[in-house]
Formats: C-alpha cells, structure tokens, sequence
C-alpha cells in the first residue's frame, strides 16, 4: 500500500497564495509520492489548463494524485440543485490533471428521514454519471453519518447501499475513518464496516479523533483529524482498520488526511497593546515540511508493522 496526503494539509499555505506546483513540490521533500488532490481552492476558469498544469507539476516530482476533492458539500440539497453542472469543471480538471476518481460529500436537509436522504442522493449521484462517462473519471461517494445530523452514512453496509444503488462501475466508495469513528464506531465497527464494502471500496480518508469517548472522560466530538499516535485521546483502532483493508484486499492508497500544520481556528484571542498577537497560529514551512516528513514515517511505520507497505 503506498502512502498518500491530503493537499488540504497544506490549507494554511494554499489560502497564503502557495501554487500548486509550490505544494506538489514540498509533499513530495516529506517523502510521500501519492496525493489526494484537495479543490477547494483550484482555479476552475479555465479547467483543462489549470488541470494540465497540476498534471505537470504532479509528473516534474514524481507524485501520482490518486483521487480528488470536489469542491462544495450540499450539491444534492434540491435547492442547489442547479450548481450541479458546475462539478463537471471538477471532473474536466481531473481528466486534465490525469486523477482517476473524485469524491463528492452527500447532503441532507432538516428532518430528513432515511429514506428521503437516500433518495435525495441517489438522484444526485445519478446525474453526475454523465460525467464520469464523458471524462473516465471515476465518482467516490463518502460515508457521513451523525446522529445529531439527519445523514445517514454511519455503517459500511449504508455506504455500500448507496453505491449499490447508484449501480455503476465508475462509482465506488471512499471510507472515511474518522468519520465513521466520529459519533458511531461502537455501533458500527471500522472492521466490520470495511468488511461490508468489499471490493466497491477504493479509497480512504485516514485521520483520529475522540469519538466514542467513555464517561466519566470530558470530550467534545469533533471531527478532529488528527495524526496518528498524536495523542491519547484517539480512539480509532488502527489495528481493525489495517486488518480489515488487508482482508478485503484493498488496492487503494492509505490516505492521510490530516489537519496539523493548519491555522489554528479556535485559539482564544490575545491582545498586546491593543493588537491581535497572532504570531504562532500555524507552523512556518519548514517546520510543516518537517512535521509532515515525520507523519510519512509514521505512516510508514504503521504499513510496515502488517507488511503492506509500498514504497
């Protein structure tokens, strides 16, 4: 299994006006040679140049993008169902940029039931098969499930469901760790819901957080991504999730999709003089650059310990 990262790790730096060649080259100086490439902030004015481009840089450092992140998260809410043909840029780019799959979030409305969000997003992924055809890029649908939200992705065999629904081979599914471990890993087992996608799934999204958390412990539930063995209030077992993609014979990337090294959006404010001091809310460059060469070994070190590591 190779090791792959989310450019969104690079978020702090993107949003600074990094190119995308600039974060192509500094991932690939932490070791990684996969990448999911993150489109929150791709140009899509001009989608075959920009995803040529990305497609140049990718090839100039040796780094394969092995999936993508669409842009947007509430494409299927019927009231925006009219910005869906603004993702065919996403699928354009990706053609361009030679990225052979993209995930797109599902959505929910208010007071959803099951069976409305499923139908809701059914016909959602549905429509965008036309563009899986046009391009051959493949669609990557993501597990959300939160019992607080009206989603209703929380198991394997939910997500399989959906991809089964959309019935097609271009569509397959990305599991989401941390999601699945966000609000219902002891319901919903990672092992077992790895087990339940089988072969349709191609792709994951690998992070920690503190779900699940036992009382009397004092937690909140966010979706946290955090690097693994960062800190003691993880609890995503890495074992289950390893052995499950083993027994599955899973072919894709072990993505890490992680969210140190990012600006630190809930810091509480200080002020010297009246101004807002602010000079450690992210990391310098090469500081990230080691931080995340560190994460590569981390990676590493878990692919090893079950023998499936690609370099």
């Amino acid at each position: 299994m190779k090791l792959s990262l989310s450019t969104s790790a690079l978020d702090a730096f993107i949003a600074s006006g990094m190119t995308d060649r600039a974060v192509i080259e500094t991932i690939r100086r932490c070791g990684f040679s996969e990448v999911d490439y993150d489109m929150t902030w791709a140009d899509f004015n001009d989608p075959v140049k920009t995803g040529q481009e990305l497609r140049s840089a990718l090839a100039d450092n040796g780094i394969r993008a092995g999936m993508a992140h669409a842009i947007g998260f509430d494409f299927a809410n019927p009231r925006n169902r009219d910005k869906v043909s603004t993702l065919k840029n996403c699928f354009v780019f990706c053609r361009e940029a030679g990225i052979p799959a993209i995930v797109v979030h599902p959505s929910a409305v208010p007071g959803n039931t099951r069976e409305q969000f499923f139908d809701m997003n059914l016909t959602f992924y549905r429509s965008l098969i036309p563009f899986c055809e046009e391009t051959g890029v493949g669609l990557l649908l993501e597990n959300i499930g939160n019992p607080m939200d009206p989603y209703f992705l929380l198991s394997g065999s939910d997500l399989r469901e959906m991809v089964d629904g959309v019935d097609h081979p271009l569509c397959t599914a990305c599991w989401d760790i941390g999601h699945a471990n966000h609000f219902s890993a002891k319901d919903y087992p990672q092992y077992e819901s790895i087990k339940s996608l089988g072969d349709k799934l191609t792709a994951i999204h690998f992070h920690d957080n503190a779900g699940n958390f036992d009382d009397p412990c004092d937690h909140i539930r966010v979706d946290m991504h955090m690097i693994p063995f960062m800190s003691w209030v993880g609890t995503v077992n890495y074992d289950a999730v390893l052995q499950g993609l083993i027994d599955v014979g899973y072919k894709g990337t072990f993505n890490l999709e992680l969210s140190g090294g990012q600006v630190r959006r809930f810091v509480v404010p200080f002020e010297k003089d009246g101004v807002r001091q602010e000079k450690l809310r992210h990391p310098s460059l090469d500081l990230w650059v080691k931080i995340y060469s560190t994460v590569y070994e981390i990676g590493r070190y878990m692919l090893e310990t079950y023998g499936v590591f690609e370099g």
